[in-house]
């Protein structure tokens, strides 16, 4: 159903923007571990930086195709009310 798809583009986004947190905050530990000269501890918040912005990119595809999804069913649904108001139902 369409409002099921909804609350699941509602969740995603969620969860989209937890992500987002997730690589800016590995970013900045990249940044505070250069700062204190500790480059294994860069290395390592860097590919877990790389991880998390995997993770994002693949929920922002998950919504493009859920919004698709969510937008050629409401068009479904508009045709066939339009066709059953001209068969004035």
């Amino acid at each position: 159903s369409i409002a099921g798809k909804k609350a699941e583009l509602i969740a995603l986004n969620h969860r989209v923007k937890e992500a987002q947190d997730a690589v800016n905050r590995w970013a900045e530990r990249a940044k505070l571990a250069v700062a204190n000269g500790k480059e294994d501890l860069a290395r390592e918040a860097l590919v877990e930086k790389r991880k998390a912005q995997e993770h994002h990119d693949q929920l922002a595809e998950q919504i493009t195709n859920l919004e698709g999804i969510i937008a050629a069913q409401t068009a479904e649904i508009a045709k066939m009310e339009t066709w059953m108001a001209q068969q004035g139902h």
